[in-house]
């Protein structure tokens, strides 16, 4: 197995609740990928970025999660980087 096999392209997505320290299945995003950077703020999860596929192609899209209809949403592009970046949260806004 090469090292790039290793890394998967999913949609499958799970939340883990500090509280309780359990972990449930939460609705698949719409686009598969790798690679993908996320972060929480406004109460609500963010999932962008990443890769698809062997090619390692970038994708662009930004995905947010609704936790009272269970699903993810396509909301808007996000800038191709040569690089995983990371986001951070502060203040209820997301860096």
């Amino acid at each position: 197995m090469t090292f790039l096999a290793m890394y998967k392209t999913l949609t499958d997505a799970d939340r883990y609740d500090l509280g309780t320290n359990t972990c449930d299945k939460i609705a698949d995003l719409k686009e598969p990928k790798k690679n993908a950077y996320g972060g929480s703020a406004y109460s609500k999860i963010f999932i962008a970025g990443g890769e698809k596929g062997e090619c390692m192609s970038s994708i662009r899209s930004c995905e947010v999660y609704n936790e009272t209809t269970n699903e993810w949403q396509l909301i808007a592009a996000v800038p191709s980087v040569m690089f995983t970046p990371t986001w951070m949260s502060a203040d209820e806004k997301l860096y």
